[in-house]
Order: C-alpha cells, then sequence, then structure tokens
C-alpha cells in the first residue's frame, strides 16, 4: 500500500457517543453530527500524516503548483 494512503480507522460506538455529546450539544441533526464526524477524521489523519512524516515541504508544494497552474 503506499504510504500516502491512510487505512479506514473504526471507531468503538461509545467514542462516536461521546463526539455526539461534546462536539454538537444535545439538538442536533445528523447532517450535523455526520459533518463534525468526517471534520474530526480528518483532522486525525492529519496530525497522524505530521506525526509519521506523511508531509510535504514548502518547496514540494510550490513545485506542484506550478506543475498544476500550467
Amino acid at each position: 500500500m503506499p504510504s500516502h494512503i491512510v487505512k479506514e480507522k473504526t471507531y468503538r460506538k461509545a467514542d462516536l457517543l461521546k463526539v455526539a455529546k461534546n462536539e454538537v450539544g444535545d439538538n442536533f441533526t445528523l447532517d450535523e453530527l455526520i459533518y463534525k464526524l468526517v471534520l474530526l477524521d480528518k483532522i486525525n489523519q492529519g496530525l497522524d500524516d505530521v506525526a509519521n512524516g506523511r508531509v510535504y515541504t514548502t518547496e514540494e508544494v510550490k513545485a506542484k503548483l506550478t506543475k498544476w497552474h500550467k
């Protein structure tokens, strides 16, 4: 598996309920809950990428952007 692909993480039901209670309050729509769960998952993936060195330098990003804007 390529190093830039992160395996899906599974969550315990208790963790999801904790997020629901702490992050969206007592009254929320399903869309609000899903949005918050996806957002927190993406943040955790990004933190994991940083911790494991899966990042780009400023120079690498500039080079990629230059190629994309042609």
